[in-house]
């Protein structure tokens, strides 16, 4: 991450962190000082202060959804299919939270579950519709549906044609294509 972009993130820390010595029991800015640290990947203070803000409003949506993906983060599946799975009762219409649960799903390996959460995602639409349409096309992959795997990382290829590794997703399609078994991992 370029130095800029840190310095930006720590002034966000250092705000937020003395707008909680005035009022710590505010939640939004406690799930606002989690998502600066998941951007810094530090998950044990991201998950401090996440934990904080569903202490003291545990049916905010905002802090659940961030929580969820911090777990996903772990690779602490489960634990994020519970947070996600109620971040998605609570908000219904949220894209993201459909797909991180799907997310949270391909990691159980229960790719039914992930499957239909995907489309959710895919049908809700917006910037987690592009994502979720990748990891429909790994599940695709882990159940043996070549086409269908195709289908959708193709598809994903066309709404993000700059992705990071867009040369590894045309290996893969190719491998689909001859009917193998090509594996798409973050």
């Amino acid at each position: 991450m370029p130095s800029r972009f840190l310095s930006r993130i720590g002034a966000a820390i250092d705000l937020l962190e003395a707008a909680l010595k005035i009022h710590p029991t505010y939640s939004s800015a406690l799930n606002e000082l989690g998502v600066q640290y998941l951007k810094l990947k530090d998950l044990d203070k991201a998950e401090a202060a996440l934990t904080a803000a569903l202490k003291i409003a545990p049916e905010c949506f905002a802090p659940r959804l961030n929580h969820g993906i911090a777990l996903i983060q772990r690779r602490n599946y489960e634990a994020a299919r519970n947070e996600l799975q109620r971040a998605v009762e609570a908000e219904g219409s949220s894209a993201a939270a459909h797909l991180y649960l799907g997310q949270s799903l391909v990691g159980l390996g229960a790719y039914k579950g992930a499957e239909k959460e995907l489309k959710a995602a895919i049908d809700l639409g917006g910037g987690e519709s592009l994502e979720a349409h990748r990891y429909l096309g790994a599940v695709y992959i882990e159940t043996a549906n070549h086409d269908r795997a195709t289908s959708e990382l193709e598809t994903y290829l066309k709404l993000v044609p700059k992705a990071r590794d867009a040369d590894k997703i045309r290996e893969i399609i190719k491998q689909q294509h001859a009917g193998g078994m090509g594996i798409l991992k973050r």
